[in-house]
């Protein structure tokens, strides 16, 4: 059973609906393709039907390279990330096929109308879906045992709320010019088709790592942040509840952060961006334990992430009625930036008056030490890193 894959961000398998048409299942994809090498993951739940997987990568007029993988022991229920670094004759030459290649028994299910969501009857508590904190191996700021007269300002505000407020802190050139830019290549409320614009729109990348920036994120984590997600809708995601932390690789951990910046005066009717301060100190979501909820092969979806929100939501809901917890409405002016911790519980709440722009950038960053999935991070000259991940605009 193989397909082939030809680019970064493509399914890589799809079989026909029984409705018509064809329905895609999360088995997998790539993070980078590059001239020496490709990065890339299969998802846990593919195991337990089909163990190993074996990735190929047929270069022209070169031996088939094969890499045969196996479950992570060591980490139950997250995806298994895999790197495979062509021989150095065979870097001047062309990718003729990648594909990846299940062997072992049974038949390979992988049909999302297969794997319809579980959702439980009763509700669900925090605790049954996450664990204590374990800050042994988290960012100095969020280590209390780092405490003392070398914090700085911004580390003791991150350390109590996990979101840090940088008033009138973008400059206009760069918002216009980024704003003007979008809006010519693509002129919809909605977010451009790509994960990371900021490869195809220096405009984008200039404003995402606006050197005042990096540094103040670099001073934060103290390690150089590099960015490689771009999230470029001019109106509320409404997204429900949940933490950023528990969609990454486990060891990037709270070496993570998120970046909105609002490229004008934000509306109240729009659907403003809300968060709980605080919540970065709550019990740790555990990816594996919300999938097992969701039921056998939920990590298998490409919509799990969506799936799970329909869970979470509730269970935070409660969470934030038994801690009398406050919920914080973001209304930005034009420039300003607010920066949250990966495990800040956040939403897009849902505009009052629906098609009202929400005009506003915002981009993800890793600790470029922490992503061993993505390829090393590359500096710009201007200062700041990216990692160089690039799934095509389609525009």
């Amino acid at each position: 059973m193989a397909r082939w894959l030809r680019k970064v961000g493509e399914t890589l398998f799809r079989r026909p609906s029984p409705k018509g048409g064809e329905q895609s299942a999360d088995l997998g994809g790539l993070t980078y393709i590059g001239p020496d090498r490709v990065i890339g993951w299969v998802p846990d739940a593919l195991f337990d039907r089909l163990d190993p997987v074996c990735i190929e990568v047929e270069m022209a007029g070169e031996p088939l390279i094969r890499l045969p993988i196996n479950r992570s022991p060591d980490r139950p229920g997250q995806p298994r990330r895999f790197s495979i670094s062509y021989p150095q004759s065979l870097r001047k030459g062309q990718i003729k096929k990648l594909s990846v290649r299940v062997e072992g028994e049974g038949p390979l299910r992988f049909s999302p109308l297969e794997y319809p969501p579980r959702y439980p009857e009763k509700p669900l508590s925090l605790d049954q879906i996450s664990t204590p904190q374990d800050l042994s191996d988290a960012p100095p700021a969020d280590r209390a045992d780092e405490d003392g007269p070398d914090m700085s300002g911004d580390q003791r505000a991150w350390r109590r709320d996990g979101v840090l407020h940088l008033p009138g802190f973008l400059p206009e050139d760069l918002m216009e010019a980024y704003a003007q830019e979008r809006w010519r290549l693509y002129p919809q409320l909605e977010s451009i088709p790509s994960p990371t614009v900021h490869m195809h729109v220096p405009e984008c990348m200039a404003l995402c790592l606006y050197p005042p920036l990096a540094e103040r994120l670099e001073a934060l984590f103290s390690e150089p942040m590099g960015l490689h997600l771009t999230l470029t809708g001019w109106e509320s995601t409404e997204r429900n509840w949940h933490q950023d932390a528990y969609l990454n690789p486990p060891e990037v951990g709270s070496w993570y952060v998120a970046v909105w910046m609002a490229l004008e005066d934000i509306d109240p009717a729009s659907g403003p961006f809300e968060y709980v301060p605080g919540s970065h100190r709550w019990p740790d979501l555990q990816r594996d334990l919300v999938l097992q909820q969701l039921g056998e092969g939920a990590g298998i979806r490409a919509d799990w992430p969506e799936l799970s929100e329909r869970l979470l939501d509730p269970v935070y809901e409660a969470e934030i009625a038994k801690r009398g917890a406050e919920v914080v409405q973001y209304l930005p002016k034009k420039g300003d930036v607010l920066i949250w911790h990966a495990r800040l519980l956040h939403r897009g709440s849902k505009p009052k008056v629906p098609g009202t722009p929400r005009r506003a950038l915002i981009a993800h960053y890793s600790a470029i030490s922490r992503r061993p999935d993505f390829p090393t991070a590359t500096q710009r000259p201007e200062g700041g890193f990216y990692f160089p991940v690039s799934v095509p605009m389609n525009l």
